[in-house]
């Protein structure tokens, strides 16, 4: 009804008498599907500090409620229902069911299904972690039981426990989360933990059990050993500290488990020096002056036959083995050096591959379809039809498909894309234990159901792992000037399509759709018309124009009149449109401006102002992505250099393997360098802490075989993982050579030294070993696909300790020795004739 025009006579035209007036929808082509049925999505994300699990448990419930479905409630849930009182709130799962519970009366108007649930993945390995952790402690316990006295092993299990809880104290208070990566940071420590528990409360026990009282044997055995258990601790704290140099997202993704380790170990350090010592000390005088009952017999005839097998089975082969290394040190020693080289080799070899983070099984699938620009929704619709065909083909394995065509969004619901060309479908497989193919080999059979899609410009299937996401090969050509870039673009394309496996090449460089361009004539502008007027006024008449919002019920509502679409979509009537001069003059548009016929580029991208072209590209299961872009760069290279003004730079998966990698080597130099300052400081000796690190390279034999017997692939997380698995290392051969020293101090010869420091170490450095070993065993015999993630590092850390342990105990007295042997001839050389007496024993007498 509103008046668009008014004659003096008094009439009035209205706008319903000259156009048709309709309230619909903006003029946006999506359609979103589940399963080929017709479905709208609704998609929850949590905000800031907001707990993902109980986001998505709410979630569940209000669906429930919503659909007059029965709540299964917790044992918690049942519990605080039976102890309420009245007027107590809910819980917050059981409000939101509540809620939905409210509105049942009023059903939806179709079924309502839950589809992508990405909470259960944190579920899922929170679970795998909590489990694996407690199974980590009871064979800790075991551990410890077998390996020492009853008392000592409880104590020093109790430690743990304490240091566990005083750890998630301080990361409540630090507002850290309880995620992947701190589960796993705490699973690692497991067996740390206890490691200075043992020494402390080892050498308390055995001066107590060789006559000192209770309190003495404490304060004594804990004054002698307080200094090397200090250094433990901080060389660990340093190498994990180094995981902070890391860059990258990766870099990111870690940042949080130094802290959480380093927490831990200053919680049990304190823990194992002031409580430890004098919870040893009661319980040792309540043994003296308890009578032995049957148990108390048991446990002290347990405690002898432990002690005779240790001491007379197990020690003297040992040594016996030892013996023989000293005497043939220098053997020994190229023995290891060339079982290292071999090992080194077959990572060189290929033997042992290395890829980014590994192949993971996953449970959903992401399928990103894009069409060539301009393409109409109709044909976009038509190709993720025959996607949807081919995806429900595969039967059971699938547990529902959500797909949205003429759209795509992210996991994290940061950027969501519009357009016509565009689609995306969400497919979620079975549970992993549940079916008897991968992931991997669910998408090969969806593509060898597609066969060849023709007209579309890329098609991509990823498994979604939950960590860095991405193309497998991904590069940007970058130049100032555009023209250059394509062909360029077109050579490094050929060369991906040459490399057996690489497949999805494309890139982004989108060309337009056809457009009409409208170029002012001479003249045009004395009659008053600009490029921006002539411009709204060409837009109005094609897109229509927006004079009005009003608000309408719980929205605003854009009032936009148009021409009919008929009449848009001519480009004669384009032609033949009259446009007005700033006075009110009708003028035809040919003849004020020129109509050109062109096409351009859909989208233009630069980086650091230059123009750029990314290429992307996928390899299939089987084939090593890093192997294919290290074989590809000099290629790219030579393609950079025979193309000046012309570079192609690494992105997205390599360029946080190159930014990964890269700081690898400065955080392991980092580490070893703090390493050294502390031990330096603590043998008061520059030579000595170079043998303790000596220690560290060796570890890689272990961690190398582990991953070619297990049959993993090195991952960043294997090379993280040594990186952590330095302060371990070192540990071990500080706790030798700590009483080495001791025994060279008081003027025992060298050889008996070592002898002495094995007898006295060995069964410290066999549970510092065994526990940490046993802490991650659980892990490495998960079979939920969960695990596979940090199964590398795992891997890594078991296997290099199980090597260094036998470097240590071996290799290390014989390093030791050589040193000796290396001043001594220095010596000789300098003063011009051979040392006599004990200090040469042994030193040309390959027997001695």
């Amino acid at each position: 009804n509103i008046v668009v025009k008014a004659s003096p006579d008094g009439s009035v035209v209205r706008l319903k008498e000259v156009a048709e007036v309709t309230n619909g929808f903006s003029d946006v082509d999506v359609a979103t599907r589940l399963n080929g049925t017709t479905a709208v999505s609704i998609t929850a994300y949590k905000v800031a500090d907001e707990d993902a699990i109980e986001i998505a448990s709410m979630v569940r419930a209000y669906a429930a409620g919503r659909m007059g479905e029965e709540l299964d409630l917790t044992a918690r849930e049942r519990l605080a229902a039976m102890s309420s009182r009245g007027g107590e709130a809910p819980s917050r799962r059981i409000a939101a069911y509540e809620a939905g519970l409210a509105r049942a009366g009023t059903p939806p108007p179709g079924e309502l299904i839950m589809s992508n649930d990405l909470s259960r993945f944190i579920a899922g390995r929170l679970d795998l972690l909590t489990r694996n952790a407690l199974w980590g402690g009871v064979l800790v316990f075991a551990t410890l039981l077998l390996m020492l006295n009853v008392r000592v092993a409880l104590w020093v299990t109790a430690g743990l426990v304490i240091s566990i809880l005083g750890t998630l104290a301080f990361m409540h208070f630090a507002g850290i989360t309880l995620n992947l990566l701190t589960m796993f940071g705490l699973i690692i420590v497991l067996g740390l933990l206890v490691d200075d528990a043992i020494v402390v409360a080892e050498n308390i026990s055995a001066r107590h059990e060789a006559g000192e009282p209770a309190q003495a044997a404490a304060v004594a055995g804990t004054k002698i050993v307080a200094w090397p258990v200090v250094a433990t601790v901080l060389t660990t704290i340093f190498a994990f500290s180094a995981l902070a140099l890391i860059e990258g997202q990766i870099g990111d993704l870690l940042a949080v488990l130094p802290m959480v380790v380093m927490v831990a170990l200053g919680v049990s350090l304190i823990e194992s020096l002031f409580v430890l010592p004098s919870h040893m000390s009661h319980s040792l005088a309540s043994a003296d002056r308890a009578k032995p009952g049957r148990v108390g017999r048991f446990m002290r005839r347990l405690d002898s036959r432990r002690a005779h097998i240790i001491q007379n089975v197990i020690v003297p082969r040992y040594l016996r083995v030892l013996r023989l290394c000293l005497r043939h040190r220098y053997l020994a020693l190229v023995s290891t050096i060339a079982v290292l080289l071999v090992s080194v080799g077959m990572v060189v070899g290929g033997r042992v591959s290395f890829t980014f983070l590994g192949e993971q099984d996953a449970e959903t699938v992401m399928v990103d379809l894009q069409m060539p620009v301009g393409t109409p929704f109709s044909a976009t619709d038509r190709v993720v039809g025959q996607i949807e065909e081919a995806i429900a083909s595969q039967g059971d394995v699938i547990k529902s498909a959500f797909a949205i065509v003429g759209g795509r969004t992210n996991t994290d619901g940061a950027d969501s894309l519009s357009s016509a060309a565009t689609a995306q479908i969400w497919v979620d497989l079975e549970e992993a234990a549940n079916r008897e193919i991968t992931s991997d080999e669910v998408i090969e059979s969806i593509r060898d159901e597609l066969g060849v899609l023709t007209g579309i410009k890329s098609l991509r299937l990823t498994p979604l792992h939950g960590g860095p996401e991405g193309p497998d090969l991904n590069y940007t050509v970058a130049s100032s000037r555009p023209s250059r870039i394509f062909p360029v673009v077109d050579e490094v394309q050929q060369l991906l399509k040459t490399y057996e496996g690489v497949r999805d090449i494309s890139n982004d460089a989108n060309a337009g759709q056809r457009e009409l361009r409208i170029t002012l004539l001479p003249g045009a502008r004395e009659m008053g018309f600009t490029t921006a007027g002539v411009a709204r006024q060409v837009r109005g008449f094609v897109f229509g124009l927006e004079p009005h919002t009003f608000a309408a019920t719980d929205e605003d509502v854009d009032v936009r009149v148009m021409i009919d679409r008929e009449t848009r979509r001519s480009i004669g009537a384009i032609e033949a449109l009259h446009i007005f001069t700033p006075d009110g003059r009708p003028v035809p548009l040919t003849e004020v401006a020129r109509l050109e016929d062109s096409e351009s580029y859909a989208t233009i991208r630069r980086l650091e102002r230059r123009r750029v072209v990314n290429i992307t590209a996928d390899v299939m299961q089987g084939k090593n992505a890093e192997e294919i872009n290290a074989a590809i760069l000099p290629e790219l290279k030579s393609i950079e250099a025979a193309n000046p003004g012309v570079n192609i730079i690494l992105r997205g998966r390599q360029k946080e393997v190159s930014d990964s990698l890269a700081t690898l080597p400065a955080g392991i130099l980092g580490a070893c360098a703090l390493i050294y300052v502390v031990l330096a400081w603590l043998f008061n000796s520059y030579t000595q802490p170079l043998v303790v690190l000596c220690a560290v390279p060796f570890a890689a034999i272990g961690m190398i075989w582990g991953h070619f017997l297990l049959g993993f692939d090195l991952t960043l997380l294997s090379l993280i993982g040594f990186i952590a698995l330095t302060g371990v290392v070192v540990n071990d051969a500080l706790i030798f050579i700590e009483f080495y020293n001791h025994k060279r101090h008081e003027g025992v010869d060298v050889i008996e030294s070592a002898l002495e420091a094995g007898r006295a170490r060995f069964r410290a450095i066999m549970l510092t070993t065994t526990t940490t070993v046993l802490g991650l065993t659980p892990l490495l015999a998960e079979q939920s696909f969960q695990a596979a993630f940090l199964k590398p590092m795992a891997v890594t850390i078991t296997g290099g300790l199980v090597s260094a342990t036998a470097i240590v105990l071996l290799v290390t007295p014989c390093l030791l020795v050589i040193g000796r042997d290396v001043r001594l001839v220095l010596g000789t050389l300098w003063r011009g004739r051979v040392p006599e007496g004990d200090e040469a024993s042994g030193l040309f007498d390959p027997v001695a």
